[in-house]
């Protein structure tokens, strides 16, 4: 069960049912929707003073408006809300280093890249009888790290956005004021982790061998690529 579940889980207990009961009430909820709207309507065309008279039953009724009516979100839906938040961070934070490592691996491959574009540069300015195999070897060389190179772009434009939506809804979850907010919350962490690219521990430990694979790859070919640079360097 993920905690996502089990915040959802409490929710259901503290409203004293679950949220598919709750659907069933969507046309009562439209009645009391109707009612606010109302009343709105009414305190904007007509002021305060249409709710108000000298009855003792209308001055009792005053006492939805009283500026201290509001006491703002109940204990049980701070510490829900919290919770909520907390798991919500975590995910952010498990993005962010698989984020990081793709980063890693992406800028490996990037400075393999300006390098062997600088060894085609070299041998494109030389006459050399090999000069223009060598040049085009490293171009090809440079397109051929395309398809190891274009999924880590990817895969860092997807986490970014993720994280994002991640710190966004932390915030939202921070400021819940009622259980069915935090219910909303929780159900937008839901999908939001429910994506099959959502960063666990074990696609961070797969994007940590990763860039130490890809670091290694690119040493190996930063090394070639020297040697057939200081060769050209030394050509006329």
């Amino acid at each position: 069960m993920t905690p996502g579940r089990v915040i959802e889980g409490s929710l259901s207990k503290a409203l004293g049912t679950n949220f598919e009961q709750l659907e069933a009430a969507k046309y009562f909820d439209e009645i009391i929707d109707a009612l606010i709207t109302g009343l709105m309507v009414k305190v904007l065309y007509g002021g305060l003073s249409n709710f108000r008279s000298d009855s003792s039953s209308s001055r009792n009724s005053n006492l939805i408006f009283d500026d201290n009516f509001d006491t703002g979100p109940s204990e049980e839906t701070r510490n829900l809300a919290a919770e909520l938040a907390t798991q919500v961070s975590g995910a952010a934070q498990l993005e962010a280093r698989v984020r990081n490592h793709k980063l890693d691996s992406l800028s490996e491959i990037e400075g393999a890249e300006r390098k062997l574009a600088s060894l085609a540069l070299c041998w494109e300015k030389k006459s050399h009888p090999d000069a223009s195999n060598n040049a085009a070897n490293a171009r090809l060389t440079i397109l051929a790290l395309k398809p190891r190179k274009e999924p880590l772009e990817k895969d860092v434009i997807t986490r970014e956005a993720r994280i994002e939506a991640l710190d966004i809804l932390r915030q939202k979850t921070r400021d819940a004021r009622s259980l069915m907010e935090v219910h909303a919350f929780t159900q937008e962490y839901l999908s939001l982790q429910s994506a099959s690219t959502t960063a666990t521990l074990l696609t961070l430990s797969e994007a940590e061998i990763e860039a130490t694979k890809t670091r290694d790859d690119m040493k190996l070919l930063n090394e070639s690529t020297q040697q057939s640079l200081n060769q050209c360097n030394a050509s006329n």
